[in-house]
């Protein structure tokens, strides 16, 4: 074998190993309604999805039982790419609903959806539709220090 071969088998092979640890094998994604504060979560094996969980919150229920249905807008929240080694390769996250933060504390989530009178969740509901960033935020934070 010439040199110039060994160094382009060589390189080949760095680059191989390179790709291995370093591009992602696996990833897993999570995503909100940004509504309803339901929770996506999607596994991912290269190209071919290997799981696709969602955590239905009890204000989707609410909604669906005096609405009649409910349709879901998935929103990003976070994605992580591991390596086939198991190590982080990627990680992306964006700013994410209001919302959000009370499918992190679903229970003090739950005791809001369970005590509070229907028109006040028909009005959390139409914040959580229409209302500002800010104004979202607020009637969150309100859902959560009720106890």
């Amino acid at each position: 074998m010439t040199r110039e071969k060994a160094t382009i088998i060589g390189a080949s092979l760095a680059l191989a190993a390179f790709a291995v640890a370093n591009v992602p094998a696996r990833s897993v994604r999570v995503l909100v309604d940004p509504v309803s504060g339901s929770v996506r979560r999607q596994e991912w094996g290269l190209v071919v999805r290997q799981a696709d969980s969602v955590e239905q919150s009890d204000l989707e229920r609410w909604i669906i039982r005096y609405e009649g249905s409910y349709t879901r807008q998935w929103k990003g929240v976070y994605h992580t790419g591991f390596s086939i080694t198991g190590r982080v390769v990627s990680r992306g996250c964006s700013v994410g609903s209001p919302i959000y933060t009370a499918s992190l504390f679903r229970k003090g989530f739950e005791r809001f959806v369970h005590a509070t009178p229907d028109p006040e969740i028909a009005e959390f509901v139409r914040i959580m539709r229409t209302g500002t960033w800010d104004e979202q935020r607020q009637a969150v934070d309100l859902a959560l220090s009720r106890d």
